[in-house]
This record gives structure tokens, C-alpha cells and sequence, in this order.
């Protein structure tokens, strides 16, 4: 999980406003977010949070 979060931190970058990079807003690459997501399902697919909960 560690790892998933990482890599889709290092792959943001700060947006830009009108007087500078704005912390408050960042950029993060379509396909990157969608690995993400990916990644996150098949490991919950694996590890469910709450086995005993049908969602």
C-alpha cells in the first residue's frame, strides 16, 4: 500500500496560478491515477477490509 501511495505522489507536480505554483492545486496524469485505482482493487480484491460486510 506504502508503494502505491508513493508512486502516485512522485507523480504529481504542483499546479501553476496565475502567480505561481499554487500548493493548494496539483496535476496528476490520467493513466497514473488509473494504475492507482487498479492497483488498490486488486489488492482489496485479495485483502477485503471488512470480509464479514457485503458491500
Amino acid at each position: 500500500m506504502a508503494n502505491i501511495i508513493h508512486t502516485t505522489l512522485a507523480a504529481t507536480a504542483l499546479a501553476h496560478a496565475r502567480s505561481g505554483p499554487s500548493q493548494a492545486r496539483y496535476v496528476l496524469d490520467s493513466s497514473r491515477a488509473d494504475a492507482g485505482r487498479h492497483r488498490c482493487a486488486e489488492l482489496l480484491s485479495r485483502f477485503p477490509l471488512y470480509p464479514q460486510i457485503q458491500l
